[in-house]
């Protein structure tokens, strides 16, 4: 009687068995189904938000820049600063002489082409939200014909964003992010000389300074060579007093000629292709050069230029007399000279 029960009791727990194994594959699949829904659901949820989001962005603007052919902008009651396109250059309107930066007004064209906002303002006036005395005034001309005009008014102090309105009258706003490419002066617009100043010490060979009377003294020293170096890389051509000086008023006015300056010269590396085609490179004799000039008749300084250059710059009367103090310059005596 005991191993019939016992022997039942078996059989039931064998059957059991399947059953529970089965019951767990069928949690485990459950939980694996859950999980993989859950992220498929939040997949579906973040490219929705970003749809969203992209469709809640207001194209204002959305015009080709590279038709752009006239661009003027003013702060507030300032001065309209406005360029003119002529082929694929720049140039700005009050003086066409004027070197300049090119890369700036194709960039600030192109801001000014696609303009986003965040929302538009149903209610209220040009007034109400500082657009009847705005901070920025932007006109832009499109093949010569089609003239939109923009102005950006006060800041909203909750979300930092600023009213701007088209020339149909309607507001929006927009984000900060148009502000910069308008807050340039007449002088941030204008491309300067780089003079160089990379060279690396060992690549000195000598440094020559001349006067006004075409006398020179060349510089040869390792220590002093390195001091003179240091006064010609003051020579930083960022105080400009002309940006179109001609060969006679370089001359005339402000006393420029080739006779007076410093010349560093040294080795450069450049970059060659031999009879086989293969590119090596190599160093060749090269020299660096600053024109000097008059005084200033205000006594502020002394005038200087790069060759080829059409940019006046003044440096300190300082800085003028010690570079001109090797005039005076006398060579080390080396050891065998010496004994």
């Amino acid at each position: 009687m005991t191993d019939n029960t016992n022997l039942q009791r078996r059989k039931k727990k064998n059957k059991a068995l399947p059953l529970m194994i089965l019951v767990g594959i069928m949690c485990v699949l459950a939980i694996g189904y859950a999980v993989l829904s859950a992220a498929n659901d939040k997949a579906e949820a973040d490219r929705l938000a970003e749809e969203q989001a992209a469709a809640a962005v207001i194209m204002v603007a959305e015009l080709d820049s590279n038709q752009a052919t006239e661009l003027s902008y003013r702060a507030g009651e300032g001065e309209w600063i406005t360029f003119t396109r002529s082929g694929s250059t720049w140039v700005y309107a009050r003086d066409a002489d004027f070197p300049l930066n090119q890369e700036t007004v194709f960039t600030m064209a192109a801001a000014i082409s696609k303009i986003g906002a965040s929302r538009a303002v149903e209610e209220g006036t040009a007034a109400d939200y500082g657009l009847d005395t705005p901070l920025y005034e932007i006109r832009i001309t499109y093949n010569g014909n089609t003239t939109y005009r923009y102005a950006i008014g006060d800041r909203n102090s909750f979300n930092g964003e600023y009213y701007f309105m088209n020339d149909d009258g309607k507001i929006y706003m927009i984000s900060e992010g148009l502000l910069p490419y308008f807050q340039y002066t007449e002088a941030d617009l204008l491309v300067l000389d780089t003079p160089v100043t990379d060279i690396n010490s060992e690549y000195l060979l000598n440094i020559t300074v001349t006067g006004a009377d075409g006398e020179g003294k060349t510089v040869a020293d390792t220590d002093d060579m390195a001091e003179l170096y240091s006064l010609y890389g003051a020579l930083n051509c960022t105080d400009w007093v002309d940006y179109h000086a001609d060969a006679a008023e370089m001359a005339d006015v402000y006393g420029i000629n080739e006779a007076s300056g410093i010349t560093v010269n040294y080795k450069k590396s450049v970059d060659v292709t031999d009879a086989s085609g293969n590119a090596q490179s190599t160093f060749m004799d090269a020299a660096a050069k600053v024109y000097f000039g008059s005084a200033a008749p205000d006594g502020s300084g002394v005038y200087y230029t790069l060759p080829k250059s059409s940019i006046v710059y003044i440096m300190e009367n300082e800085l003028y007399g010690q570079i001109m103090e090797y005039l005076n310059y006398i060579p080390p005596m080396d050891a065998e000279t010496a004994a």
